[in-house]
């Protein structure tokens, strides 16, 4: 397999506040990205691109559940028809991640990751599984209709990844932040890890994705945002930080900028592949999956199906979550509460 480029677009975001211009915000976004794509793709001639989380509609924190149904889109659905028509005219895999409303689950919204594939179709979904532990978001987690979900899409729903001439790629966004989701990724066979990212510099986004990669051995892309428009905060609240990360984890190319730019690198798979059957100084083959499995299961916190009956509404019910959490983590003494 020949090395190829994976080009993250650090775009501006226009934020839907009105829900009456949706329609005009999240095509001005749609049509910018479409305009990126052509001025980019042909200059790096590119095999992935790679979009910003909620690049579509953008984010607000302040939106009632009735509201986040109304911004959602769907995925597959008119704007990712769009880009699907780039991705065919190209021949090239586009990332993104967006809010998504689906007719399987009523009354729900999703924080999604997707891929669409050359042919021009969605190629794979992730939906975020940390989202509501944050206590930032009213999405549904598949952990919060964690049977239902795994009846419907398998175990292999929760991390998936596609399999293409390009490698292994799998596509999530702030589930980095999580290194045992990171690390089912991998388990899934992924080697490229996609990432549409916001995160201010508090996160240190950059540096946990470094960890990951060389972690992993795997490919990390992360297309940042670039300015927040629209908002009521800071333009460059969301820092930026787009990059692209070797399995070793070192920095290929970085963005230099908080505003809208892009970012472009070589993808080695070969390399990858025969770094990761090396018998020695292989962190792969260091892991001892058994020996840390019983850990894991005696530590019951976040519960499954937590919200299977019915969405939940605010974010204070996920936020009363993660005291009891802190209580249970206090309780075994994992954690020592603050004099």
């Amino acid at each position: 397999m020949k090395p190829y480029r994976i080009t993250c677009v650090q775009s501006d975001i226009r934020h839907v506040m009105n829900l009456a211009a949706k329609k005009e915000t999240v095509g001005e976004n749609l049509n910018r990205c479409l305009e990126l794509i052509d001025g980019t793709v042909p200059a790096t001639n590119s095999k992935i691109v790679v979009f910003p989380e909620f690049f579509l509609t953008g984010y607000s924190p302040y939106r009632t559940l009735e509201d986040w149904l109304e911004v959602s889109i769907k995925i597959p659905g008119e704007e990712t028809d769009k880009l699907s028509e780039k991705a065919h005219q190209y021949g090239i895999y586009i990332a993104g991640n967006n809010y998504e409303v689906d007719d399987d689950w009523p009354d729900r919204f999703f924080h999604t990751s997707f891929i669409i594939g050359p042919e021009g179709k969605v190629i794979l979904k992730h939906r975020t599984i940390n989202v509501t532990s944050s206590a930032l978001s009213i999405a549904t987690s598949p952990a919060d209709i964690y049977t239902e979900y795994i009846k419907k899409y398998g175990q292999k729903g929760l991390f998936p990844v596609v399999d293409t001439p390009l490698g292994k790629l799998a596509c999530f966004d702030g589930d980095i932040f999580v290194p045992e989701t990171t690390r089912c990724f991998m388990l899934s066979g992924a080697e490229v890890f996609l990432l549409p990212l916001t995160a201010g510099s508090a996160y240190m986004a950059r540096e946990v994705a470094m960890v990951r990669a060389c972690d992993n051995m795997a490919y990390v892309a992360v297309a940042g945002a670039g300015e927040m428009l629209n908002l009521p905060m800071p333009r460059d609240a969301a820092s930026g930080q787009s990059l692209i990360i070797d399995f070793e984890g070192k920095v290929i190319e970085e963005s230099k900028t908080l505003g809208e730019s892009i970012v472009s690198g070589l993808v080695d798979i070969d390399r990858l592949r025969e770094a990761r059957s090396r018998p020695v100084y292989n962190l792969l083959a260091m892991l001892r999956s058994s020996l840390y499995a019983p850990i894991y299961k005696s530590m019951d916190l976040w519960p499954l199906d937590g919200w299977v009956d019915k969405p939940i509404k605010d974010r204070g019910e996920a936020l009363a979550v993660v005291n009891k959490v802190l209580d249970e983590l206090y309780k075994k003494g994992i954690i020592v509460k603050p004099s």
